[in-house]
């Protein structure tokens, strides 16, 4: 991979990473509760929809740099709501193919 491909897979990891924490401030206290010692930077619910704004940057440029398939994440994503929609418990993805 060159550099920036690889720049690009980090940042995706780092932006799952916060909302992971963004995910657990929320849970813990709630989405309308903020740190008082910040309280400029919003409430959780607001870092929250940050960061996934931050992510959806990070995937668009995967898509851009055909790290990933546009079209194979809306399958995905139609599937996940079939599997959800039926009470289906979550399937693997097909062996092989991949970018």
């Amino acid at each position: 991979m060159d550099p920036r491909e690889v720049k690009v897979f980090v940042k995706l990891g780092e932006e799952c990473a916060e909302i992971q924490q963004e995910l657990a401030k929320t849970l813990l206290h709630g989405p309308y509760s903020y740190n008082p010692l910040e309280p400029m930077r919003g409430t959780n619910r607001q870092r929250l929809e940050k960061e996934l704004g931050d992510l959806m940057y990070w995937l668009d440029e995967a898509v851009k740099a055909g790290l990933v398939d546009e079209h194979m994440i809306r399958h995905w994503e139609f599937d996940k709501r079939q599997r959800i929609a039926s009470g289906a418990r979550e399937k693997a993805p097909p062996q092989g193919g991949g970018v």
